[in-house]
C-alpha cells in the first residue's frame, strides 16, 4: 500500500507491506541509494517473512516523492530529522532501518543521533563518510562535476553513464528483462533531484562519522558484495570500529547484492532477524 507524509511541505512517498497495528512484531525501514526508489526494493520484500513489517521510502527528488529546489532538503541533518519525522508520525517500534549505499549512510547518520529507537541496523555497500579532508574535497568537486553533467545533458545521457560505470559492472551480467527495467526506472529519474542530492549529501559533504561507531551498542550487520573491493574495504574497517557488528559477504556480487542475489541477501537478513 503507497501512502504519503509530509515533514517542512516536503512530500514523502512511502511503501507499507505488514500490520503497523501490531507493535509487537519487527519493522524493517528501507531506505535506498542514490538514482534508485522505494521500487528497488520491491523483490526484496516480496521475499522477506511475513513476520516482519516493512516499509520503503522515496527518499526527496527519487521515485514519487517531491524534488524541491532548496539544497537544504537533501541535507544531511535534514535527511536525519525526516526519518526521525516519519518513524514517530508512524509510531513505529521495534526498528531495523535497511539502508544501500547512500540509503546506508542516512541510515547511519540517523542512528549516530538515534540510535536508541531502532535495535539494531543493516547496512549494505555503504560506510560512515570520508575520513581525509583531501579525499573529501575531491569527492565533493567529482561529484559537483557530475551534477554540471546532468544538469547539461539529457537524462538518457546520465543513465547511460551511471550505470557503465565500474562500481556496476557486475550488473551487466543480469538478464536482459531485469537490465531493461533498471534501466527504464533510471529513465523517470527527476534531474532536479540527482543533483540537489549530489550537491547536498554527497559522500564528501557528510560528516564523518567513524569517531561514533564505539559508541553504537545495538546489532550491526554489514553486507558487501566479493567483487566489490572498494566496499569490502570499507565494511572490515567499520566491522573492527563498531561494537557489535557481523560482516557478511556475497560470492559472485558487486555494489547493488540485492539486485544481484536477492535470495541471498534476504537468506542472510533472515540469520540476522533470527537473532533477536
Amino acid at each position: 500500500m503507497t501512502k504519503y507524509f509530509s515533514y517542512k511541505k516536503i512530500r514523502i512517498n512511502y511503501k507499507v507491506c505488514g500490520n503497523l497495528e501490531d507493535k509487537n512484531k519487527t519493522t524493517l525501514l528501507f531506505v535506498h541509494g542514490f538514482s534508485n526508489s522505494l521500487s528497488d526494493w520491491n523483490e526484496v520484500i516480496s521475499l522477506i517473512n511475513e513476520k516482519y513489517n516493512c516499509i520503503a521510502i522515496d527518499l526527496p527528488g527519487f521515485g514519487k516523492s517531491d524534488s524541491p529546489i532548496e539544497i537544504k532538503y537533501y541535507s544531511q541533518d535534514f535527511l536525519v530529522e525526516l526519518l526521525q519525522k516519519f518513524i514517530s508520525s508512524l509510531k513505529l517500534k521495534n526498528i531495523i532501518p535497511v539502508g544501500y549505499s547512500m540509503g546506508g549512510r542516512i541510515v547511519l547518520s540517523y542512528v549516530v543521533k538515534y540510535h536508541s529507537k531502532v535495535k539494531g541496523i543493516i547496512l549494505e555497500s555503504s560506510t560512515a563518510g570520508i575520513i581525509s579532508e583531501t579525499e573529501r574535497i575531491a569527492r565533493t568537486h567529482s561529484d559537483y562535476r557530475l551534477a554540471k553533467f546532468i544538469e547539461s545533458h539529457p537524462i538518457e545521457d546520465f543513465v547511460q553513464r551511471w550505470v557503465n560505470i565500474d562500481l556496476f559492472e557486475s550488473q551487466k551480467r543480469l538478464d536482459e528483462s531485469k537490465l531493461n527495467h533498471l534501466r527504464q526506472e533510471k529513465l523517470l529519474l527527476n534531474k532536479v533531484g540527482l543533483i540537489n542530492s549530489l550537491i547536498g549529501f554527497s559522500t564528501g559533504v557528510m560528516s564523518p562519522l567513524w569517531d561514533e561507531l564505539p559508541n553504537i551498542k545495538i546489532p550491526v550487520l554489514l553486507i558487501s558484495g566479493k567483487l566489490d573491493k572498494k566496499f569490502i574495504s570499507v565494511n572490515q574497517k567499520m566491522k573492527l570500529v563498531f561494537y557489535n557488528a557481523t560482516l557478511r559477504e556475497i560470492d559472485n556480487c558487486g555494489h547493488n547484492t540485492h539486485l544481484e542475489k536477492p535470495e541471498e541477501f534476504v537468506k542472510i537478513l533472515n540469520e540476522f532477524l533470527e537473532t533477536f
